[in-house]
């Protein structure tokens, strides 16, 4: 145990005699003894107080009773010297302010050199005075009314004076209207188009405002997964199959988010809910709707469950069989054509041309006979060789698969266009930090030329490419 003697030793090594074990009764006998021992400075000596007072409310009843006795009695002594000490302690602090001296306290000032001043205020107080008012009109700008029933117009953000009021407007709508309105709009299917519209245009605009704040950028994006949820309620309502299918969205896309309040945090928990309930709900074997087609596919089971595509593909084939005729009935009218002039060639002759004039001396010349540029055989053998006629080509592919995806390519839904676009948009141009380039392809379905006419809603982003040029297009037949 170490030894301690004075005021300055007992309190440096009362940490020392303090933490060790609570049970140590003897220890704390020691420091009220040695406390009791010493007569220091009152800051000191009330440490000192507090610290044993402490140390004994942590025994409690496990302390002896002669070591209790023992510190009573330091706790009495501590207290009577620093009663001792105070009236001392307060005399050499108090400092003692001298009074200032007046010299001469009078109401009779002369204030020789203030006459001019005095008079000038005087003057002053006795005319009237009116307060120049210049009138001040803060700047404001009109806030975005929207209507709580109604889908917001995609052409707010480029209408609106201040986008960012307009911005913090529209999230506020979708916070605390968009779950009435889908409830009134679950089975509209040109709702599907106008959310995705109105998706991307927010994103264009708030992307540009919002550019390096964490925190706005997260709100931005909570707020298009709230209008993509909407989406997909909307289409999955109006098309049962599309639960069969992954939503391409997992939750682990959120963790980045920054979010603050409890509202927020709220809201994505929904979102995730409504992710997972979808993942919980399609096979797992089931492809994604951007793969490449097959048995499975989306399209493809659409098509098996839809009379009108099915409808569509015959209208297709017969328009095929239709052109098919026409382009033979072309073919054997241009070979008639083609056999006749060839024919007549071969009953011609090819010409002659013998040149003839007269030189500088008056003399006829006759040239060697040559063939004749202007001859009529030659002339109709070339017409007949320029006869031409375009390669016709079966629209539709062969594989029964690949087929029915075509067809609903040709007229897909219009909300599950507008789902699959606005899918790919989260996927691609947010989700992306960078573009990435896919494959080379030779024909995009929707421009192909003997399928263009039947083609529906080509204002898309998804849809067939082939990377195998068509027949028409090949310059070796």
């Amino acid at each position: 145990m170490p030894t301690c003697s004075g005021a300055a030793q007992v309190f440096g090594c009362l940490p020392e005699l303090l933490f060790r074990s609570p049970s140590s009764t003897q220890t704390l006998r020691v420091v009220a003894v040695d406390i009791a021992a010493i007569d220091s400075k009152p800051d000191i000596l009330h440490v000192l107080r507090v610290k044993l007072a402490r140390r004994n409310a942590k025994l409690g009843s496990s302390t002896f009773g002669f070591v209790q006795n023992t510190v009573d009695t330091t706790l009495n002594l501590i207290d009577d010297s620093i009663r001792r000490q105070w009236p001392e302690t307060i005399k050499r602090d108090t400092i003692t302010v001298p009074p200032v001296p007046l010299y001469k306290v009078s109401d009779q000032l002369l204030l020789k050199n203030s006459h001019s001043i005095l008079d000038n205020t005087w003057g002053r107080s006795q005319k009237a005075f009116t307060y120049s008012i210049t009138p001040y009109t803060p700047p404001s700008s009109a806030r975005v009314v929207l209507a709580e029933r109604k889908l917001p117009e995609a052409s707010i953000f480029t209408r609106t004076e201040d986008i960012l009021f307009c911005l913090v407007d529209f999230e506020l709508w979708v916070e605390e209207c968009l779950s009435s309105w889908l409830a009134a709009n679950m089975s509209t299917s040109s709702a599907s188009s106008s959310l995705a519209g109105l998706m991307q245009k927010y994103y264009a605009m708030a992307k540009k405002k919002y550019q390096s704040r964490v925190e706005q950028m997260s709100v931005m994006l909570l707020t298009l997964f709230e209008l993509w949820v909407a989406l997909d309620s909307i289409v999955s309502t109006i098309h049962p199959l599309l639960y069969a299918y992954p939503p391409e969205f997992s939750v682990e896309l959120f963790e980045p988010l920054l979010l603050r309040n409890r509202t927020e945090l709220e809201r994505l928990s929904k979102i995730e809910h409504h992710i997972r309930s979808r993942q919980s709900r399609c096979p797992s074997n089931n492809p994604s709707l951007s793969a490449d087609p097959s048995p499975e596919y989306f399209a493809v089971r659409f098509y098996d469950q839809s009379s009108d595509l099915q409808n569509s593909r015959t209208r297709v084939e017969q328009d095929a069989h239709q052109a098919w005729r026409a382009k033979f009935q072309m073919w054997e009218r241009k070979k008639r054509d083609f056999d006749i002039l060839m024919k007549q060639v071969e009953e011609m002759e090819c010409g002659i041309f013998t040149p003839r004039r007269v030189d500088r001396h008056g003399k006829q010349y006759v040239g060697r006979p040559r063939h004749d540029k202007f001859c009529r055989k030659c002339a109709k053998e070339k017409s007949a060789k320029n006869i031409d006629i375009s390669k016709h080509e079966w629209p539709l592919p062969e594989d029964e698969t690949m087929c029915k995806a075509v067809i609903f390519e040709l007229v897909p839904p219009e909300s599950i266009v507008s789902w699959r676009d606005a899918t790919f948009f989260l996927l691609h141009d947010m989700g992306r930090d960078r573009n990435i380039t896919g494959l080379p392809s030779k024909q995009v379905l929707l421009s192909y030329v003997p399928l263009e006419k039947c083609v529906q809603r080509k204002n898309r982003r998804v849809t067939l490419t082939s990377s195998v040029k068509p027949v028409i297009q090949l310059h070796y037949l």
